[in-house]
């Protein structure tokens, strides 16, 4: 069996060189643990009964709960470093984003959307998803989440942040990151 190492610009307490370093990170810790989870899933017997299509038995002793936990680490050390170095500074507790001293009040629905979407930088969200997601209420009408996402968005641009929720046809919402309005918003 050959192992595959991902180096992450971490070893030896080196950082990424910046927010758009770290978002490429994340997403790949994303995928790789969503990818982990299916695989842990159908090893308990909850997905293909370990068998492939063509009837071959999977060897599932490759995935275990360490690796998961060590791939989710790494996820949430990503999301640290970029929302360190994001141009959104998000007070999750008041509810408050903030640019040059420049203050933006969110509602409640506002701020956890905005927390959901900063997690997951440059990830496709659908209505259905957003609404078990970011609020934990999966029975949420898709026209709410719209009305949020909307909310949130003209919310962004009066703070005048390097960042957009984006819409894409059959893909949802995803916070998108300019990174001239990025460079323009830190420096």
């Amino acid at each position: 069996m050959t192992s595959v190492v991902l180096h992450d610009g971490h070893q030896n307490g080196a950082e990424a060189s910046g927010a758009a370093d770290a978002r490429r990170w994340i997403e790949i810790y994303s995928r790789l643990v969503e990818f982990k989870e299916e695989l842990l899933e159908r090893a308990n017997g909850d997905g293909a009964n370990g068998h492939h299509q063509n009837g071959d038995v999977l060897s599932y002793e490759k995935v275990d709960g360490a690796d998961l936990e060590q791939l989710r680490s790494r996820l949430i050390h990503w999301q640290r470093v970029h929302s360190r170095l994001a141009p959104v500074d998000l007070d999750d507790k008041l509810g408050i984003v903030t640019l040059r001293g420049e203050a933006v009040a969110l509602t409640r629905r506002e701020n956890q959307l905005l927390s959901f979407l900063l997690e997951h930088p440059a990830r496709y969200f659908d209505t259905r998803t957003l609404a078990s997601r970011a609020w934990h209420d999966p029975h949420l009408a898709s026209e709410q989440v719209r009305t949020y996402v909307v909310r949130l968005r003209r919310r962004l641009r009066e703070a005048g942040v390097g960042c957009d929720i984006r819409s894409e046809r059959r893909r949802g919402y995803a916070l998108i990151f300019d990174e001239a309005l990025e460079q323009a918003a830190t420096g």
